[in-house]
C-alpha cells in the first residue's frame, strides 16, 4: 500500500470531539491504554465502529507494514474506507461532535 493511499485513508476516518455520555461504551484507547477524557480528538472507524485517539490510530496506520491496514483490536481491512466516497457523519454514534 502507498503512502499516498494510507493518507486517504487517514483524511476519511472522522475526528470526534469527545464528549464523555452517560453509557460509554468506549472508555480507553486500545492502542495506548489511555482513557478517553472529554474534550479528545478521537476517531471512529467506520468499518467497524472501533474508536482511538487520533493522533494513535494515525501513528498505527502510517506505521503499518505491507498491503493490509487493519483495526488494531479486530484487524478490519481499514482499505475499505478508500472505496467510500464520502462519510456520513449522521451514521455515526452519538460519542460527541464531529468536526
Amino acid at each position: 500500500m502507498s503512502d499516498e493511499q494510507r493518507a486517504i485513508i487517514l483524511s476519511k476516518i472522522p475526528i470526534i470531539i469527545f464528549k464523555k455520555p452517560e453509557h460509554n461504551e468506549f472508555e480507553s484507547c486500545a492502542i495506548c491504554i489511555g482513557d478517553f477524557e472529554e474534550g479528545n480528538r478521537v476517531k471512529l472507524l467506520e468499518t467497524c465502529q472501533h474508536m482511538f485517539h487520533e493522533d494513535c490510530i494515525d501513528s498505527w496506520i502510517l506505521k503499518s507494514r505491507g498491503n493490509n491496514v487493519v483495526c488494531p483490536v479486530c484487524r478490519a481491512d481499514l482499505k475499505l474506507n478508500l472505496e467510500s466516497s464520502e462519510i456520513s457523519h449522521d451514521a455515526l454514534p452519538e460519542i460527541g461532535q464531529h468536526e
